[in-house]
């Protein structure tokens, strides 16, 4: 099916080159571009220094070549493309996006890790404070080795500070997950992008007027966090309420995506301490469907991340109408509470009576509302389409 809309009057085809990294997103990236692009077109590289690469999330792999570190300059430009998109920083090396040619407009969708770990965690563009005093204590024992890896990338980034400014000033347009870090980034006085928004999204995920009257039935369980990532704040979340009665309801804790190994193990005999037979990790890959499935027994939902993440988590849960808590200072909890979505603190809200009661009717009108008119598959395509549109004015 093509959602391509573009005024009939259109001229100007835009050649689009999107270089990308491995990840569990790219696949229905590939499928909402295909759909949308219209008479543009769009190719899909990734960057390979060592052979052929096995793909560990892309299976759409006849879209994508791979092309050497070495070749990738001739190979921007050189074919003719308008925009470039880089699909986090990860995408490219550094200091290889101010040679892009400056014909060529350069947009960056910038990921959580390019944001607030990026270039280094001790200077980040956009700084927070991302761990809460328990995990903070536990950082502090169990990562000294970070530590120094963070000083030394520091001091690397302070002899190249002039260089990674370049970088960011030679791109064009921005669009982090949410639009508030837009604001957050214009802070850096070398940023001088231009504002868009690029959603990942899914065709198939459903989120349409025609889908918003009926809601699913949910179990009663209880999910914190969705990945292994230490900024999940696990161990200050199962602290603040396992004093609470959660009779036979499982806490659910997927931990089968990024973090450490020794953190993985330590958060499972932790939550094993605290909640016993009702604590099940989760540590097997599961597919979206399979994924879809496990958050559909939860009624409720506990979030500890100070900056954006688990957007795609947040926003089944929120359509679905789990009852959602995230830390009241967090990046997430501001975008949706300023946007109508019915929402809760951990610090104000993390109740043994709200844990008991699952979202009103009402309430879960309320969120559906806010999703169709901020992130609906209508509005999250229009966003796209006006990215074809913009750059097209500036060819």
């Amino acid at each position: 099916k093509q959602y391509y809309t573009n005024k009939q009057n259109q001229i100007k085809m835009l050649k689009i080159l999107n270089l990308l990294v491995d990840d569990k997103f790219i696949d229905a990236l590939i499928e909402v571009f295909e759909a949308t692009k219209g008479k543009n077109t769009h190719d899909y590289i990734i960057i390979n220094d060592k052979g052929k690469k096995n793909f560990q999330y892309i299976t759409k792999t006849e879209y994508i070549k791979q092309v050497d570190n070495e070749e990738l300059l001739t190979f921007i430009n050189n074919k003719g493309y308008n925009l470039v998109i880089l699909h986090s920083l990860s995408s490219i090396p550094w200091f290889k996006i101010n040679q892009i040619d400056k014909r060529i407009k350069v947009l960056w969708k910038a990921w959580g890790f390019d944001l607030y770990r990026t270039p280094n965690e001790i200077q980040p563009f956009i700084k927070i404070r991302r761990l809460h005093p328990i995990t903070k204590k536990y950082w502090r024992k169990h990562y000294k080795k970070r530590i120094y890896t963070n000083f030394k990338v520091w001091i690397y980034d302070q002899i190249h500070r002039k260089q990674i400014k370049q970088a960011i000033n030679r791109i064009d347009f921005f669009s982090g997950c949410l639009p508030s870090e837009y604001q957050l980034m214009k802070k850096n006085t070398f940023f001088r992008a231009e504002h868009v928004e690029l959603p990942y999204i899914s065709l198939d995920s459903g989120y349409t007027k025609e889908n918003s009257i009926t809601f699913p039935k949910l179990g009663c369980n209880i999910l914190i966090g969705n990945a292994a990532a230490i900024v999940n704040n696990h161990l200050d979340i199962f602290n603040s309420f396992s004093k609470f009665q959660i009779k036979d309801r499982q806490i659910i804790v997927p931990l089968s995506y990024g973090g450490e190994q020794f953190y993985i193990k330590d958060i499972i005999r932790y939550g094993e301490k605290k909640f016993g037979e009702n604590f099940c990790p989760i540590q097997n890959f599961l597919s979206l469907k399979e994924y879809n499935t496990l958050l559909s027994t939860c009624s409720h939902a506990i979030f500890g991340y100070e900056q954006q993440a688990a957007l795609g988590n947040i926003t089944e849960l929120l359509w679905t109408g789990v009852k959602l808590f995230l830390p009241k200072s967090s990046i997430n909890y501001k975008y949706f509470k300023d946007n109508g979505y019915k929402v809760f603190t951990i610090e104000d809200d993390l109740t043994e009576n709200h844990l008991s009661s699952p979202l009103t009717m009402s309430e879960k009108k309320q969120n559906r509302d806010a999703f169709l008119r901020t992130q609906s598959v209508d509005i999250n395509l229009q966003k796209i389409q006006n990215i074809y549109e913009t750059v097209e004015k500036t060819n």
